[in-house]
């Protein structure tokens, strides 16, 4: 698990990036503030590649299933399940799973993103909305600033009409992350619907590391 640990922090970033428009009040963004008002009464399905650029080149892709504050991410060999309270994050081929609890408090947006979402309003002003391209094709872009200290230098989120197409992460070390969102699908919100991990399959040949 340790030797894709950053990897797992790419994947925790994407859906950071994109549950952003689910937690921060934006005013005056149309396309921000039509997205937040799809996000509040449903549960939402998408798929993503990504690449990160820096230190370390990396590529890769995944799904993510978000409703509220709890989502299920599953990418590049990894699963990330999340109610609200807790987080696992598991490796089934190696028997691996850490357990974190989210309401912990902390700035560190990598190694507990899904804390720091439930404060992005605290951490981010309003949207700057402009207009650029992504993928090659003009676009309403949304740019995102901290408000103080935080390793994430910007955020910015592309729209083509009311659909959100992509993102980019720029990070303190210079990193830049860059993700396109294919198939993002609305449906009612799902009361029965679980996020968390079902720990019947966890025996004793597993390595498990209980951060809560």
């Amino acid at each position: 698990m340790t030797r894709n640990r950053f990897m797992i922090s790419v994947v925790l970033l994407s859906v950071a990036a994109l549950l952003t428009f689910f937690t921060v009040q934006a005013k005056g963004a149309n396309p921000v503030e039509n997205l937040l008002t799809k996000m509040n009464s449903s549960l939402v399905e998408f798929s993503y590649t990504f690449s990160t650029k820096g230190n370390m080149n990396i590529k890769g892709e995944g799904n993510a299933v978000v409703q509220g504050d709890s989502f299920f991410v599953d990418g590049n060999g990894m699963e990330i399940f999340c109610d609200g309270k807790s987080r696992w994050t598991v490796d089934r081929y190696s028997k691996e799973a850490i357990i974190e609890d989210v309401s912990r408090t902390g700035e560190d947006f990598l190694t507990n993103p899904a804390a720091f979402l439930s404060s992005l309003d605290k951490v981010f002003g309003a949207p700057a909305m402009s207009k650029g391209t992504f993928g090659g094709k003009s676009s309403d872009v949304a740019t995102f600033l901290p408000k103080g200290k935080s390793n994430v230098v910007s955020m910015k989120m592309y729209f083509r009409g009311d659909e959100l197409s992509g993102a980019e992460i720029t990070l303190a070390d210079g990193s830049v992350t860059e993700f396109t969102v294919s198939g993002m699908k609305f449906s009612p919100i799902d009361k029965e619907r679980s996020f968390s991990f079902d720990e019947k399959g966890v025996d004793s040949s597993w390595v498990v590391t209980d951060l809560r």
